[in-house]
């Protein structure tokens, strides 16, 4: 009976136990991502012989084109914001030209 009791206290509890470990958790994200890069690694062609047509090209232009003035519309939106919180807590009035600048937060 005295080995019962001992080795009931010389166990680790189950949290202290999985502290040096590792957990079925943390060991399968880890070999999903090995095995995808292996699997990126072996499939990637060492080269590409591709033919970008026009047509394709013309397309990546337009996109880079339409990203760039989206960025420019927000930044634009948000420098309006921005620069009339900051007139009002300096104590300045800015004239309103347009009526975009009348309209609260979206």
């Amino acid at each position: 009976m005295a080995n019962i009791g001992e080795n009931m206290y010389n166990r680790r509890s189950g949290a202290a136990a999985l502290k040096g470990r590792m957990t079925m958790k943390r060991v399968f994200p880890l070999c999903c991502l090995a095995l995808y890069c292996v699997f990126c690694v072996v499939m990637t062609p060492a080269q590409a012989s591709a033919y970008i047509d026009p047509s394709t090209t013309t397309f990546i232009l337009q996109a880079g084109i339409g990203l760039a003035v989206a960025i420019a519309a927000g930044v634009s939106i948000y420098w309006r914001k921005a620069k009339k919180k900051i007139s009002k807590a300096v104590g300045r009035e800015e004239v309103s030209k347009d009526e975009s600048d009348n309209l609260e937060d979206l």
